[in-house]
């Protein structure tokens, strides 16, 4: 059932579809991998669309399964697959391609439901080295203080009505375009969906200004009772916003991630669905009117 709302507060739009995506599942993943046993891995032009529908499909997700593919060519690089694959922004082909290719070259769909042969094995995809806002930003989170009184004592948690961390902390960064040199931050970690490690920081002034360092593809932050998959889960573009999903409109008794960004949100609800297997999940959109 379809259903919205709106949270006047702080002027978001809850809309959701049970279920308004679907998961990542085993079956998807063998329909496409059949599909690529019929495409050949050694034109470059292919096989940059087939890399680019893959990582606009499922992300990171299909890193195994478009590296087995690749493998088959006999012109394959590691090093240079590793290198476009991690250049890949996730947007523009889709997965449409790969089908259309693959009948191309004698393909026919079927049914994969209760075929039981398995994926190639699950790897992460490999990180990119660390940068300077890499760095800096675990820098400013070992240097950050997790203190309720002082995170809900910073201007910017007064104005939201935050009375506690919310996975936060507070600190001081630094940068000429957006927050300024030495501000008063609260500093969000961004975590690894997957591992939980922290990849970037947002940093939010006294004045609202945000800046993030780091990585945000492949993060974002969990807030509340993670263990309880029956109830919704939603998925807020804001730090705030899942706060006051959470500890405003839940008591305490919710789940809601932060996806760091309205583009990002898709695909985190993905990773957690993924991930997590909650049974239902919901994307909360801003209400921008």
């Amino acid at each position: 059932m379809y259903h919205a709302k709106k949270d006047q507060k702080n002027g978001l739009s809850v809309r959701g579809l049970k279920p308004i995506f679907r998961a990542i599942n085993h079956d998807q993943m063998l329909t496409v991998e059949g599909a690529l046993h019929f495409i050949p891995s050694h034109d470059r032009d292919i096989w940059l669309k087939v890399l680019m529908a893959l990582k606009s499909e499922f992300d990171n997700n299909a890193y195994s399964i478009a590296e087995a593919w690749s493998q088959t060519a006999d012109n394959y690089k590691s090093k240079d697959f590793i290198n476009v694959w991690q250049s890949l922004s996730g947007n523009g082909i889709t997965i449409s391609t790969v089908f259309y290719l693959a009948k191309e070259n004698g393909w026919k769909y079927k049914n994969s439901s209760g075929i039981a042969r398995p994926l190639p094995k699950i790897k992460s995809a490999p990180f990119k080295k660390l940068n300077n806002t890499n760095s800096y930003a675990l820098k400013l989170w070992q240097g950050a203080i997790t203190d309720d009184r002082l995170t809900r004592s910073h201007p910017y948690a007064i104005s939201k009505g935050i009375q506690s961390n919310g996975g936060a902390s507070r600190g001081i960064a630094s940068s000429r375009k957006i927050i300024g040199t030495n501000a008063d931050c609260i500093i969000v970690p961004i975590r690894n969906i997957q591992t939980d490690k922290v990849q970037g920081v947002q940093c939010i002034n006294c004045d609202g200004r945000k800046q993030t360092f780091g990585r945000v593809s492949g993060g974002g932050l969990l807030l509340g009772n993670i263990l309880d998959k029956t109830i919704p889960w939603y998925v807020c573009e804001g730090w705030s916003s899942a706060y006051s999903m959470v500890f405003h409109h839940q008591d305490g008794n919710g789940v809601c991630v932060c996806s760091f960004g309205k583009s990002n949100q898709q695909k985190v609800a993905n990773l957690i669905a993924e991930f997590y297997k909650p049974n239902e999940i919901i994307i909360l959109l801003e209400d921008d009117s």
